[in-house]
């Protein structure tokens, strides 16, 4: 009721978000399934289409994440190993000026640090997909 009396009181509708890539999703369920390579290249597709804008997005049912294409591509290439391109696609992410109003902030951050120290934390957990390694690593330095 009080929305129809909002647009009402506008004169027209509320703006719709914009549609995200589908490659984006595709790219977030690749990593819950640790693989990737394919995560990277579709992530890198989405990002290629529309940057990080931080907004949540459906990945599938009720689970949404932040639209932020450069910050899971940068997780994809932490977890192969590739800490200089996941570095680079994390300062991207940084400057796109998103990453740093969501929760995937302070892992960002971490996740550069263990680049810059030889990635203690990649080899404790290089099996696990990236929602796991997220709820690990928010757990940490608490």
């Amino acid at each position: 009721m009080v929305t129809a009396i909002l647009i009402g009181l506008m004169g027209s509708e509320l703006p719709a978000a914009p549609k995200k890539p589908p490659e984006f999703s595709e790219g977030i369920k690749a990593q819950d399934q640790a693989y990737w390579d394919k995560s990277a290249r579709l992530l890198e597709k989405a990002a290629g289409q529309q940057p990080d804008d931080g907004a949540l997005t459906r990945i599938y049912g009720s689970r949404f994440e932040p639209y932020l294409p450069f910050y899971f591509l940068g997780l994809a290439r932490y977890k192969q190993g590739q800490c200089a391109e996941a570095i680079q696609k994390w300062e991207k992410s940084l400057q796109a000026g998103a990453v740093q109003r969501t929760d995937k902030y302070k892992l960002l951050l971490r996740y550069q640090e263990d680049c810059r120290h030889g990635l203690p934390s990649l080899r404790s957990v290089n099996s696990r997909s990236g929602e796991e390694i997220e709820r690990a690593a928010s757990g940490l330095g608490q």
